[in-house]
């Protein structure tokens, strides 16, 4: 799946699993690197272009779209066109980045969280793999006192 040139986040030559989120969120969301190969990216967008639209569903793609925040894994790679380990390995990455989140704050998303893994080549995005989470429920939660 082609994705435009607007991802500025992912470079030529990088393979990379991300999490999509719909937050609503009162400020700015901070952003940057929280570990090796582990950074959020806010306010940013990833088209899906309109030939991908019916493979996804518009609504799906709609909600691509209007994510607002993005939980991102990525690695150089010699093997941009295949589906293969390194994928599984940046989405196991970006999966517990995820999973520590829900476990440290409290937040609900619009839509399901949206994960894809593919890679960037000259420039173009590709999408090899898509899937999703259930929407989270917030809860309180009562700090364990140590």
């Amino acid at each position: 799946m082609s994705v435009g040139k607007s991802v500025t986040w992912i470079d030529d030559g990088e393979k990379y699993a991300l999490i999509g989120l719909s937050v609503k969120m009162e400020g700015t969301i901070p952003q940057g690197i929280i570990a090796p190969r582990l950074r959020v990216v806010a306010d940013s967008r990833f088209e899906v272009p309109s030939h991908w639209k019916e493979w996804l569903g518009t609504t799906r793609s709609e909600e691509v779209e209007d994510a607002n925040l993005f939980l991102l894994s990525k690695i150089k790679s010699e093997r941009l066109g295949v589906l293969d380990r390194e994928n599984q390995t940046l989405q196991h990455w970006v999966s517990l980045f995820y999973f520590g989140l829900l476990l440290a704050s409290t937040f609900s998303t619009s839509h399901k969280p949206v994960m894809l893994t593919g890679s960037r080549s000259e420039g173009e995005v590709d999408v090899r793999e898509q899937g999703d989470f259930e929407i989270p429920v917030p809860c309180e939660s009562i700090p364990i006192p140590l």
